[in-house]
């Protein structure tokens, strides 16, 4: 096979397009460069009518591996499954049945969901976790709650119910929940004392009075909820060490909000302007 240059999909964060042309290219680009990601693009090879399989990967030290786009055509992919020392995986294709068992060294998640997926808990070094379509049989997260090294977790577009599963988690810092409709958080009594930045949009469900109980030492809260808030005293009183906070999007239904510059704790404050506010955001 013709061995030709490597392509990227941007040199300076060393994010390397798989071509199987360049195999032996890449192989030393990656004996030279350990942090280096390799991103399979489907748009890329699928007009190579002799690849069918990625068994060429076998002798490259990768630790960082992306999918990019959907597949038109059946491969072999059984040598994407014996990457043992991979650190960081990306895939929002959604088409693969990973079993994560065979990933022990495994910190960053990025993984639209497969039902056939498995073993999602014996992911014990996992620090960033990220799930598109996540929807457990049991409509909760128990399925995390051994993933004791856990720092992020983002859950999108979800079937689950609640976030039993979580709340001993003593490492995360960070939690993104964003339009998982049927979400509640309040069957959950234990506050995540260790939360600093919190995101919750389009969970209608979740309600802000809870918030402020569940996660009293947020810095930075961005809520984005289609239910107005009567006032943000509460919420300004409740969360004592809070930076920044982002309501753009929440109607807001207080007319006098002259109040809210006297939190001095507040470096950061976005929101929409509404006619009847006395402050616009100008004035901040």
């Amino acid at each position: 096979m013709e061995n030709t240059e490597i392509k990227f999909f941007n040199e300076e964060e060393k994010r390397v397009c798989y071509l199987p042309e360049s195999v032996q290219q890449i192989k030393k680009y990656f004996d030279q460069n350990k942090d280096a990601t390799l991103i399979i693009s489907f748009s890329e090879i699928m007009d190579k009518e002799n690849h069918n399989d990625f068994n060429d990967l076998s002798n490259i030290n990768i630790t960082k591996l992306m999918l990019s786009g959907n597949s038109r055509k059946e491969y072999n992919y059984n040598a994407l499954f014996k990457i043992t020392e991979l650190i960081e995986l990306d895939d929002r294709c959604g088409n693969l049945e990973y079993d994560f068992k065979h990933f022990p060294n495994l910190e960053i998640l990025r993984l639209e969901w497969n039902k056939k997926t498995q073993n999602l808990n014996s992911l014990k070094k996992i620090k960033e976790l990220s799930l598109w379509s996540y929807k457990p049989k049991n409509k909760n997260l128990s399925e995390f709650e051994n993933l004791i090294s856990l720092n992020e977790l983002r859950i999108i577009q979800s079937n689950i119910k609640g976030i039993i599963g979580i709340e001993k988690l003593k490492n995360i810092s960070e939690l993104i929940l964003i339009a998982n409709r049927a979400l509640s958080i309040n069957e959950i009594e234990i506050p995540f004392n260790n939360i600093k930045n919190l995101y919750i949009e389009s969970c209608k469900k979740i309600e802000l009075e809870k918030i402020i109980k569940l996660f009293p030492n947020t810095r930075k809260l961005h809520y984005y909820s289609s239910t107005p808030i009567k006032s943000l005293r509460p919420l300004l009183d409740g969360l004592k060490n809070l930076e920044e906070l982002n309501i753009a999007g929440t109607k807001i239904l207080e007319t006098d909000n002259r109040y809210w510059k006297d939190y001095k704790n507040i470096k950061s404050l976005h929101f929409y302007d509404r006619k009847h506010h006395i402050l616009k955001l100008k004035d901040f």
